[in-house]
């Protein structure tokens, strides 16, 4: 599975990333993971414009604060869970890992 990147709303920050060339560059980076996924056949979840764009939840232009990085868990855990690129959870009672002893 592939991920595109987020990045923190323009104009809302300082640091020496938030310039039109690095939010190019992002931009084209998150496009060429969609082609890929595209063109292999491999699943891309679309992070990017689905983060919250609340500038509280970045670091930096890139980087996630504790609260950004638990909503960016919740995002991707509910697409895993909705996508069925999970196996199936193993019935209750059973070992994860166990051997048939024969």
């Amino acid at each position: 599975m592939l991920i595109t990147f987020a990045t923190r709303p323009e104009g809302t920050g300082t640091d020496v990333f938030d310039i039109p060339e690095y939010r190019a560059a992002l931009a084209e980076h998150n496009q060429v993971l969609r082609d890929i996924g595209n063109e292999l056949g491999v699943s891309v979840y679309d992070f990017a414009p689905l983060f919250p764009r609340d500038p509280s939840l970045f670091a930096d232009m890139i980087h996630m604060t504790f609260p950004g990085g638990r909503a960016q868990a919740k995002l991707i855990g509910d697409y895993l869970a909705s996508s069925g690129l999970l196996p199936a959870a193993p019935a209750a009672g059973a070992s994860a890992g166990s051997a048939d002893p024969r």
